[in-house]
């Protein structure tokens, strides 16, 4: 039974990560330069208390977008070493699995290495029980 059998590799899936890192940096980036975060209260319009509930609730959703970014870049970094980890494992995998058909059939060579020379000692003692000329040799 080949190592692939017995010890089964991990999906690869490295690239499918690369894309979602990628993305995430990409949502991060653009929300941190959004239109929203940048977005000042233009005192020639809002005055007064209407001015302050304006600027309230644009702090509340800068703030919210902010988060959000940081949150998506940060899920990035958190993937990035989770990516590496499982190339790690997936080449280990593969080395273990090389060295598991190797050593069998380095086992196999062994035993049929073995079986023969029992064999031929086998043969060779039935040649010489059954032919009385043998012995003059």
């Amino acid at each position: 039974m080949p190592g692939k059998d017995v010890m089964p590799q991990l999906p690869d899936i490295a690239d499918d990560l690369s894309d979602i890192i990628s993305d995430l940096q990409g949502i991060g980036g653009g929300l941190s330069d959004a239109q929203i975060v940048q977005q000042t209260v233009p005192s020639e319009v809002w005055k007064g208390a209407s001015a302050h509930a304006y600027t309230q609730e644009l702090d509340t959703l800068k703030n919210k977008v902010s988060t959000f970014s940081g949150k998506a870049y940060a899920c990035a970094q958190d993937l990035q070493p989770f990516r590496e980890k499982l190339s790690e494992i997936r080449h280990k995998i593969t080395t273990w699995q090389n060295d598991y058909d190797e050593a069998e059939n380095n086992y196999v060579s062994a035993v049929m290495t073995d079986k023969e020379q029992i064999m031929l000692l086998h043969i060779a003692s039935i040649i010489s029980s059954k032919s009385p000329f043998l012995h003059l040799l």
